[in-house]
């Protein structure tokens, strides 16, 4: 919730995009893990491969 938060926070400042578009890959990940039920605190969770 807090990543969304953050993404819906900073998506409007032109100066973020870059950043935000180069953090899918950990977020994706992150979000990922939690849909399937896996625990993620306290765990390295691989970064998702983006084509």
């Amino acid at each position: 919730m807090i990543m969304i938060e953050n993404y819906s926070h900073h998506a409007s400042n032109p100066s973020e995009t870059e950043g935000i578009k180069q953090e899918q890959m950990y977020a994706l990940a992150y979000i990922e893990t939690y849909l399937s039920g896996d625990s993620f605190l306290l765990n390295v969770v691989k970064p998702v491969e983006l084509s």
